[in-house]
């Protein structure tokens, strides 16, 4: 009976076993962002940034045009894009779900650490502008109140240089009078002098009496002499008497 030989198995094939049981897989590193956007430059597909991603969800229908996205919207588009993917063109579906739902969920968790970052920054600016902030603060109520106490203190100052002018202008009235000339004083009445009595006039120059009668002269010279002779004998007795009663 001829027996028909079996080939052995290749080696890969016998030892397939051994490495799914002993032999772990080698891994396989994450790229960098920088190397993903060139495997993605190589990439044929429509999805190659967040803008075609936005684009290709909204030609199929899963999100509308500035509609609102979380979590639970990404993982049912990864679902609808296994479920109603047949044959080859899963595969294409898949990979652009895949890739158009990496690109939402990046720029969403870019937004949340810019917004954490964003809260830590400004918290620790804060602690540390907080005090600056009261200390200009207190600053500004010392200067606020130096500023009135010298509005004060100018005024008052003020009013005493006023004040001050007029004491001084004073003081300069007083001594232009201290040191002015004085007016020469008006002469003193002179008392007018006492006339003479009648017996002083009578007795400091009494009159020649002429002879009581001159046969040579005429009647009317004669009669005149009389007369005066008459007044005069007169007014001596009458100024005699009033000196005798003065006295």
């Amino acid at each position: 009976m001829d027996r028909t030989a079996v080939p052995p198995k290749p080696p890969c094939q016998q030892n397939s076993g051994a490495n799914r049981a002993g032999t772990p897989t080698p891994t396989q590193p994450l790229p960098s962002r920088s190397e993903f956007s060139a495997l993605l430059m190589a990439h044929g597909g429509p999805v190659r940034s967040l803008s075609n991603a936005r684009k290709w969800l909204e030609t199929k229908g899963w999100i509308l045009a500035g509609e609102p996205y979380n979590r639970m919207k990404l993982a049912r588009m990864l679902m609808t894009a296994v479920v109603i993917s047949k044959g080859v063109k899963l595969e294409n579906e898949a990979k652009n779900a895949i890739l158009a739902v990496a690109f939402l969920m990046e720029d969403d968790a870019i937004d949340k650490l810019s917004d954490s970052l964003a809260g830590i920054v400004a918290s620790k600016v804060l602690e540390r502008v907080d005090p600056v902030i009261s200390r200009i603060a207190s600053s500004l109520d010392f200067v606020s109140a130096n500023d009135t106490v010298q509005a004060e203190t100018t005024l008052a100052l003020r009013n005493v240089s006023s004040q001050l002018v007029s004491v001084s202008s004073s003081l300069n009235d007083a001594i232009s009078k201290l040191t002015a000339t004085p007016p020469t004083p008006p002469p003193l009445p002179q008392p007018s002098p006492r006339g003479p009595t009648w017996a002083e006039v009578v007795s400091a120059a009494p009159p020649a009496i002429p002879p009581d009668f001159n046969p040579k002269a005429h009647p009317q010279h004669t009669c005149l002499q009389q007369r005066l002779i008459h007044d005069a004998k007169t007014l001596q007795t009458l100024t005699s008497g009033d000196d005798s009663t003065n006295s």
